[in-house]
């Protein structure tokens, strides 16, 4: 189809979350759990055309550049619409460190009950015995 005669239809979300779910429905019986992941991310509708989502990985963002296109076709297709895009960046959270030991989770969960510092003392509890 010649680049002026592709449609461009307007859309709604819901139309989109629609079509989107019907392309993740489909790969739920695939069984790949992987691109589950992706597509269970949130997504944000830009300019009317452009969804952008933001993905937790590098890892994420690989598989995704395997699976945009595909998903890409379906949307394009579903909703009448060939100037749709997708776009997805890589947001690494600033995460808190780990508690690995016993004594690192007390320690987490004093600090969300202090509490628990008076009562461990009145038992003589020792977190790593």
């Amino acid at each position: 189809m010649p680049a002026q005669q592709k449609k461009t239809n307007d859309f709604t979300l819901e139309a989109l979350k629609s079509s989107w779910q019907e392309y993740k429905q489909l790969h739920k019986d695939d069984g790949n759990s992987f691109e589950l992941v992706i597509l269970n991310q949130d997504f944000e509708l830009k300019n009317q055309t452009e969804i952008h989502l933001v993905l937790s990985s590098d890892l994420e963002l690989d598989r995704f550049k395997t699976l945009r296109p595909p998903l890409l076709d379906h949307l394009r297709k579903s909703l009448e619409n060939h100037a749709i895009d997708i776009t997805a960046e890589v947001k690494h959270e600033v995460g808190t460190k780990k508690a690995y030991t016993n004594s690192d989770k007390f320690k987490v969960m004093i600090e969300k009950n202090p509490v628990l510092a008076e009562l461990k003392d009145r038992l003589g509890l020792d977190p790593d015995v």
